[in-house]
């Protein structure tokens, strides 16, 4: 098994889901098994892609495995909840989207994924959110999740063909580079027949080769590539590869490929299994501790304590023995019910708007402007007046927020429905902007949530105050 992340990401969501669920392949013709969708709802995200303004909207890839890897339902399950645990750690499944798709027309097995670049904040707003970020840790942590999935589903690793040459980025990319593709096949070729007729043994006697024997010039040596000419060209091209460094060994290449196949398969033994499993750790643990502070940390209740409070609190007892000295988290806890109410009320606002505007594409009868203006009113007045009542547990607040979110969830599902059976691209467009919407106000109330529970713990003995 291999992952790959394609290079695309700009397009709108219909171009990658509607792909992934097509009958037919990329060349047109009819897929021999038909994909099937294993995690994920696909109008939900094309939906959230088409509700980023930014250019690079979503990562999508795939893990594929060999012709005779055949994982289970159970095993392909439990990748695709192993891939989200290592990309996306420390966040929850409501603050994120996904799209897993299982493809089987090929003759192998292919889990293909498409994760939109949004982290639903508890703000009701959404930010950058990216699985496969440059730079070479992302590299190395997807090297790792590759190794140990293959050590424990007991597939053979896949290591690169040491004999393999591979253009530069610039060159690669170059739209007219086509013709330099070519002709790097064709001299590996070439090269790989004079290391098996033993005619040169190191990158030195390889130059002197190439311009006896091909009329190949070599124009730069580095310590990782060679640049060359070939015959009629009239501009160099920059080869990288195990064949082009400075101390190749070509024996020792020529020994380490297995076969003609491209790629050498081999299983870890104990301690590299052992040592890729320590270093797949560590990197999930950098991209904790990311998530954490890039999307968490900014939304935790804030501390109220300090030093200064700490060092009176001390005199205090010098001065008074016996005093009890209450904490201030009972008031930060009543401050933080306090501040639900407008979030309840404006989420359940969101999802009457969305309603009604459901009820305005569909042709029906709207109520009177007034009276829904009355009755937006009425909710915002009911949360603000209960904020001056007597403050109520977290409990009770814990009981609100499960029955917001429950009428929120009604929303999601009838605007989910409409993007499906949408009879026209606007009125899709309107359903999926309803949805974005409902899907940032739900992530925002079940972090509420989450806090209500935390506090619900700490008040335990009924609300009792805290003797330091």
């Amino acid at each position: 098994m291999i992952v790959r992340v394609f290079k695309s990401g700009t397009s709108r969501g219909e171009s990658p889901v509607n792909y992934l669920l097509s009958d037919t392949d990329h060349t047109g013709q009819p897929r021999a098994v038909k994909p099937e969708v294993l995690d994920g709802h696909p109008a939900t995200t094309i939906a959230v892609i088409n509700a980023i303004d930014r250019k690079h909207k979503y990562v999508s890839g795939v893990m594929a495995f060999r012709v005779n890897e055949n994982p289970s339902p159970k095993e392909i399950r439990q990748l695709v909840q192993a891939f989200k645990d290592t990309m996306l750690p420390g966040l929850k499944a409501d603050q994120y989207n996904s799209l897993f798709v299982l493809h089987r027309d090929k003759g192998n097995t292919e889990i293909h994924f498409v994760v939109p670049t949004a982290q639903f904040s508890v703000t009701g707003t959404s930010r950058r959110l990216n699985i496969h970020p440059p730079g070479p840790r992302n590299l190395l942590l997807y090297e790792a999740f590759t190794q140990v999935s293959n050590h424990q589903l007991g597939y053979d690793q896949v290591v690169a063909d040491p004999l393999h040459a591979a253009l530069t980025g610039a060159d690669r990319k170059n739209p007219h580079s086509a013709g330099k593709r070519r002709a790097t096949r064709l001299l590996t070729a070439e090269i790989v027949k004079g290391i098996k007729a033993g005619q040169f043994h190191d990158r030195e006697g390889l130059c002197a080769w190439l311009d006896d024997s091909l009329g190949v010039t070599v124009t730069r040596q580095g310590t990782n590539y060679l640049s060359v000419r070939m015959p009629g060209a009239a501009k160099a091209m920059r080869l990288k590869g195990p064949l082009f460094e400075q101390d190749a060994d070509y024996r020792s290449l020529l020994a380490a490929k297995s076969g003609n196949t491209g790629t050498v398969s081999r299983k870890l033994t104990v301690p590299e299994f052992q040592e890729v499993q320590g270093r797949l750790q560590g990197l999930v643990a950098e991209r904790h501790a990311f998530n954490v502070k890039a999307y968490l940390a900014p939304r935790m209740l804030p501390r109220t304590r300090t030093t200064r409070t700490e060092g009176a609190k001390t005199q205090m007892r010098t001065a008074f023995p016996g005093t009890r000295i209450t904490t201030q988290e009972k008031t930060m806890s009543i401050n933080a019910i306090k501040a639900i109410k407008p979030i309840i009320s404006e989420a359940l606002t969101v999802a009457r708007q969305a309603d009604a505007e459901r009820i305005a594409d569909r042709k029906q009868t709207l109520p009177d402007k007034n009276a829904v203006a009355q009755r937006i009113a009425s909710t915002r007045q009911k949360a603000t007046s209960s904020a001056r009542e007597a403050p109520s547990t977290a409990m009770d607040q814990v009981h609100e927020l499960e029955a917001a979110i429950g009428s929120l969830q009604l929303g999601i599902d009838a605007a989910t429905a409409d993007v499906d059976n949408a009879p026209t691209p606007e009125a899709r467009r309107k359903a999926e902007q309803r949805l974005a919407s409902l899907l940032k106000q739900m992530a925002r109330l079940q972090h509420q949530l989450w806090l209500a529970k935390q506090r619900q713990i700490n008040e335990g003995g009924g609300g009792k105050k805290l003797k330091l």
